[in-house]
């Protein structure tokens, strides 16, 4: 009996023979299982699967290469805008049209003066310069460890993102907390490595370490510092020795077990611009001090816990 054999190169000049199985009658036709047929299938079964392995590794730098030009053209984009409506601003060819004022929501003069509404408008303008032109950091409540990490990730997926080592530094700069940043100085940190520690010495971050029990022998705070014990097991109310530290500007106690009310002597902590309660099991009504004596006050978070009562 002859079988027929077909046999061709692949894509990589390798010879593949490819025989027809014999059948149970020895007709060399159909799916038997003759002899040497289950190493034929076995094979078969590795080519196929060795070409599709190769097929993945040829397309994934492809894949990411493409991700990553997308990436650049982006910021290179943004970069040539920013810098054409630099040049424009400084060199004073942009001109304010009567109808740009007009939409900017001034308050109409009708004869007579009208203070407040004039001091609101003023309010709402400089609110939206903050909002458009502040720093990344100012509205993130992320860790430094957090914020470093992003950072690499960034530039790691974008070497163009931190070009030199002024460019590293003003990025991961930005990316801070404005608690943070107000102690890291480009000065003081030559590299983007001492920016890194310095603004790690500014935080105390004890989170994601299961510590369990009331909140008792805290670390000692010092100016200007944060206090993260956020994602453990503490129980129990929050103690009154925390508001000993009237310097503390951010505190996170979030994800915890912490029951009871906020103790009202919280009010003292003047400096504090974030105060991070959520995911607890507090109760209660929120104290009205937090809307009236907390100037510096800019993050409040207050989710998922059993408060009762209206907002301040």
């Amino acid at each position: 009996m002859s079988i027929a054999v077909i046999s061709s190169t692949d894509r990589y000049g390798r010879m593949v023979v490819l025989r027809p199985r014999p059948t149970v009658d020895g007709s060399g036709e159909g799916s038997g299982s003759g002899p040497g047929s289950e190493l034929v299938d076995e094979r078969l079964r590795e080519f196929i699967a060795s070409e599709i392995t190769r097929g993945i590794l040829e397309s994934t730098p492809i894949i990411f290469g493409s991700i990553k030009e997308g990436i650049v053209e982006l910021t290179e984009d943004r970069l040539r805008t920013f810098r054409s409506d630099m040049a424009s601003g400084q060199s004073g060819s942009r001109t304010l049209s009567f109808k740009d004022f007009r939409g900017s929501g001034a308050p109409d003069f009708h004869g007579e003066k009208d203070p407040i509404a004039a001091r609101r408008w003023i309010a709402d303008i400089e609110s939206a310069q903050l909002t458009s032109f502040y720093p990344e950091g100012s509205k993130t409540t992320e860790t430094v460890a957090e914020i470093t990490a992003k950072y690499r990730e960034r530039a790691l997926l974008v070497p163009q993102y931190a070009g030199d080592e002024d460019m590293r530094r003003t990025r991961y700069h930005d990316m801070l907390r404005v608690n943070i940043r107000e102690h890291v100085s480009f000065s003081a940190c030559p590299t983007l490595d001492s920016m890194i520690a310095r603004a790690r010495e500014r935080e105390i971050d004890l989170s994601h370490n299961k510590l369990s029990g009331p909140l008792t022998n805290l670390p000692k705070i010092e100016i200007g510092q944060t206090l993260i014990l956020a994602n453990n097991i503490f129980n129990e109310s929050i103690p009154k020795s925390l508001c000993r530290w009237t310097y503390l500007e951010y505190l996170d106690l979030s994800r915890n077990r912490l029951t009871g009310k906020i103790p009202k002597c919280l009010q003292n902590l003047q400096e504090l611009g974030a105060m991070i309660f959520s995911s607890n099991l507090l109760s209660g009504v929120i104290p009205s001090y937090i809307a009236l004596s907390h100037s510096s006050l800019h993050w409040l978070k207050l989710d998922d816990n059993n408060f009762t009562g209206e907002l301040p």
